[in-house]
């Protein structure tokens, strides 16, 4: 993870894809050569772990599929970004649990919820005089930054209002209150990852046109699977089954990614011009593939 709206929010926040780590989809070897790829022209590789660090698939591998894997897999230094809401000491033994687990020396800890910098540096004392382990700055409790959730997730970032406001606000936040020069010494401290040659698929044949469905309703997607399509030869065609009246021309196929149709059932359902397209694309056995709420 993370899986699909998180992803959307580093995009508005960096301008560049955010490509998705799956250990679990994915073998070893095709995620150290994706990010390698995704991050050779980039001055740092930020990897957001999603769920507790070492939560993964079952309880028995505490690597399988977890935060922890990834960093194991790439040899990257955690920082924990930490919820100390409401404690003092007890902060340290999470820490001191969490590093000491899985054998990781190297890294360091921002506090999130300070209530105040009283608190803060408690926490920072009791911490790195029981671990060793830096904490190297913290995000204040701010109540007018909170983004909201429905079922699954966040709101997708492009329904959330004075988004771009947001976003400076917690820049600014992070600038004044972690230590950013200390952060870049912690990720150059990862270790150095040998490209593994893999075999994919390449096409020198007919550039097939592939139709993909892009709006608020479908918009879960993940950025290597496009690009994959794309090293393929094939041309994608972006429309909006919300707004279009039909499918872009001379395509070969559809691909329906995920998403919330369901909150937007009234205007999808509205549409038939688009309904109809479709259904006919369907009838002339035009391979169509779908996936989460695109399936």
């Amino acid at each position: 993870g993370p899986d699909y709206i998180d992803p959307a929010f580093h995009r508005r926040v960096t301008g560049r894809p955010s490509i998705n780590l799956d250990s679990w989809l994915i073998d070893e070897n095709y995620i150290k050569n994706m990010f390698i790829r995704y991050g050779k022209d980039s001055d740092i590789s930020v990897i957001e772990g999603v769920m507790g660090f070492y939560d993964g698939y079952g309880t028995e591998n505490i690597y399988r599929g977890s935060t922890a894997g990834i960093c194991k897999l790439l040899g990257t230094p955690p920082v924990l970004v930490m919820d100390a809401h409401g404690m003092a000491a007890t902060a340290a033994a999470i820490v001191k649990g969490i590093f000491e687990l899985g054998d990781f020396d190297r890294g360091g800890v921002i506090i999130n919820k300070a209530s105040s910098l009283k608190h803060y540096n408690i926490l920072k004392k009791v911490i790195e005089s029981h671990t060793g382990i830096s904490v190297i700055g913290c995000i204040p409790d701010d109540p007018e930054v909170k983004l909201h959730s429905r079922h699954l997730g966040l709101i997708q970032s492009s329904e959330v209002e004075k988004l771009d406001w947001t976003i400076k606000r917690l820049g600014d936040l992070v600038k004044d209150n972690v230590d950013i020069d200390m952060l870049v010494q912690i990720s150059s401290q990862g270790e150095d990852i040998e490209e593994t040659p893999i075999n994919e698929a390449y096409s020198e044949e007919e550039k097939l046109r592939i139709a993909v469905a892009y709006d608020k309703a479908f918009s879960f997607y993940y950025e290597e699977n496009l690009n994959i399509l794309r090293r393929m030869g094939c041309t994608l065609c972006f429309f909006s089954p919300l707004l279009d009246k039909k499918l872009p021309e001379d395509i070969s196929g559809i691909y329906i990614g995920g998403g919330y149709p369901e909150v937007f059932a009234e205007t999808l359902s509205q549409n038939r011009e688009m309904l109809i397209a479709i259904r006919k694309a369907a009838e002339m056995n035009m391979p169509i593939y779908g996936e989460c709420g695109g399936y």
